[in-house]
């Protein structure tokens, strides 16, 4: 891979790096597709976990989902997004949600980033997608 240098390598990195999750995770859901499973872009499975990607609002006075859509789930989340307490409390949120134990949720990608993609174990996509029912604007 190249490094990129100069006034935009940051900017560069970041949407090269976005674009090797978005095919990544593009392939996952083919396989499952292939499989006939009908699910909705925003989950995928592979290796036995399934994944979310969800788009984050941090600095919300209450946690919420907002919407539940092609391009994946908007949460809002009641922590400032310093030092990990955003994603502590999406961890936590979803865990409700979906009726999951903290242990089966973990941040695959986006740690510092709005855009996230949650690892789901234990769960199978059908769940997931069955809890997220009641959100979904489509």
């Amino acid at each position: 891979q190249r490094r990129v240098h100069g006034r935009f390598s940051n900017h560069i990195e970041h949407v090269m790096h976005k674009s090797s999750v978005v095919r990544t995770f593009a392939r996952a859901r083919s396989v499952v597709q292939e499989a006939g499973s009908e699910l909705p872009p925003c989950v995928s499975v592979s290796n036995g976990a399934v994944f979310l990607t969800i788009n984050a609002k941090p600095g919300a006075k209450v946690s919420a989902i907002t919407d539940v859509g092609e391009q994946g789930v908007g949460v809002q989340i009641a922590a400032p997004p310093r030092d990990g307490a955003a994603n502590d409390e999406l961890i936590e949120f979803m865990g409700s949600v979906l009726g999951a134990r903290k242990r089966q949720l973990s941040l695959a990608k986006g740690g510092k980033s709005k855009s996230k993609i949650l690892r789901i174990e234990d769960m199978t996509a059908e769940e997931v997608v069955e809890k997220l029912k009641p959100f979904s604007t489509s």
